[in-house]
């Protein structure tokens, strides 16, 4: 009797577990210029192609961006700073994954 239960118990540990998978990731990337030199203040824009999700933020100092907790799922990123051609890539955002995109 008292296997049952903890059997019944291991069982239900286990599908809490699956229940917690990560439905998000991380989108991760640095901006340069032709010599290599990061470029700050840039607009990164992250668009979700297949719904209306949309973040925006700057580079930083060292010309990086993050966007964390995106869901899944495949995205546009489009970065733009006056003085420099608009650049745009196509990528996806798998569970628990975290692409680094160069520009």
């Amino acid at each position: 009797m008292c296997t049952v239960r903890l059997a019944g118990v291991v069982f239900c540990l286990v599908e809490l577990a699956t229940l917690q998978a990560t439905i998000f990731g991380t989108v991760r990337g640095v901006m340069h210029d032709s010599q290599q030199l990061p470029i700050p203040g840039a607009t990164v824009t992250l668009k979700a192609q297949d719904s209306d999700w949309t973040q925006v933020q700057k580079t930083n100092e060292n010309g990086v961006f993050e966007f964390s907790a995106v869901p899944i799922g495949n995205y546009t990123a489009t970065v733009a700073l006056e003085g420099f051609q608009q650049q745009e890539q196509a990528l996806i955002v798998r569970s628990d994954s975290s692409p680094v995109l160069h520009f």
